[in-house]
């Protein structure tokens, strides 16, 4: 993919100060640049091809459509009955499942802020696991002075979301998990028991079921005291 920015020739406004004269005067200066070419590598896309995807609106199934995912800017295309391009609204109460991966919207917390972003359910409970598909633009390198090359690099993400507060960023490591969850010694006796690695998404996820089990009975407990 490559896209050609034109830089055409434009003049800068320069004053000069005539200490001979003491007269304040103005003039120009002419500069130009040659035409940049910026190429990009990959694709913003989870698949850059349109799958069929079916939208979920108030959890009822309304519409179906050939859909992909644009992890760069955060939406999901679609093509309408004329093959137009259109964008879903990004809210919370519409999903969208697209070759078998649905994405929902949820809040998450950025510099401090919530902000509504697409996710990928892995685990749901009352303590949930999602992961955030997300691309970027970094520089590869220039091969000439305005010859500059970009890729896509994936910088995806996971989350942990407890009950109706908003996501917050994990990384899939003991230390990570473990310190996002409270019961740490119940915890680190059930992974040590079982040998699970946190490194791993699926023991991440059998973590959550027993985290979500274990805070269940406690609760429970509290409401029979």
């Amino acid at each position: 993919m490559k896209k050609l920015l034109f830089f055409s020739v434009f003049l800068i406004p320069i004053l000069g100060f005539n200490q001979g004269n003491d007269n304040l005067f103005a003039y120009q200066s002419y500069a130009s640049r040659p035409t940049v070419e910026i190429s990009y590598k990959g694709t913003p896309y989870v698949a850059a091809d349109y799958k069929l995807g079916t939208t979920t609106i108030h959890g009822k199934t309304d519409f179906k459509a050939p859909m992909r995912y644009n992890a760069f800017e955060n939406k999901i295309e679609f093509l309408d009955q004329e093959h137009v391009q259109r964008e879903l609204l990004r809210r919370p109460y519409i999903s969208a499942t697209i070759d078998g991966v649905t994405y929902t919207v949820e809040t998450y917390l950025e510099d401090g802020k919530e902000k509504f972003v697409y996710f990928n359910t892995r685990y749901l409970g009352e303590t949930t696991l999602l992961y955030k598909p997300k691309k970027i633009l970094v520089k590869e390198g220039s091969t000439a002075a305005y010859d500059k090359i970009f890729k896509y690099k994936d910088v995806s993400s996971y989350y942990i979301k407890k009950g109706n507060g908003p996501a917050v960023p994990v990384k899939i490591n003991p230390k990570s998990i473990l310190d996002a969850l409270d019961h740490t010694q119940e915890l680190e006796a059930y992974v040590t028991g079982i040998k699970l690695n946190l490194r791993s998404e699926e023991d991440v996820i059998r973590v959550l079921e027993f985290y979500n089990s274990l805070t269940k009975e406690v609760e429970s407990k509290k409401c029979q005291a």
